[in-house]
């Protein structure tokens, strides 16, 4: 198992390479196809050791700066979630992509 930690917007957030079996075990319980999870409430991010790339790193990390945007009492509709991503992408695009960078390389150092 590999692992790197990220601060993001003053957080620390983990950041977890499992074995395919393991990562199944955790979070495909129910025969699910699932091959990365945020679990915002650990602020830990899990990744399957077969399926990961650049692509599924960057989704997950979509996920982090969602679930910091403080959003969650919002009722927000479709425009207003985009809205959030656009200003998210618009403030964080740099960003995104140091973070995205760094996940990897440990990651490819671990495969």
């Amino acid at each position: 198992m590999s692992e790197i930690s990220l601060e993001i917007k003053g957080r620390p957030w983990k950041f977890v390479l499992v074995t395919d079996k393991r990562y199944d075990k955790l979070h495909n319980k129910n025969g699910e196809d699932s091959v990365a999870v945020t679990m915002a409430g650990l602020y830990e991010v899990h990744f399957k050791k077969s399926c990961w790339d650049l692509i599924t790193i960057r989704h997950e990390i979509g996920h982090i700066l969602y679930n910091m945007s403080l959003t969650g009492s919002a009722e927000n509709t479709p425009e207003q979630v985009q809205e959030i991503y656009c200003e998210i992408i618009g403030h964080h695009w740099s960003d995104i992509g140091i973070w995205t960078d760094r996940v990897a390389e440990k990651f490819f150092q671990e495969s």
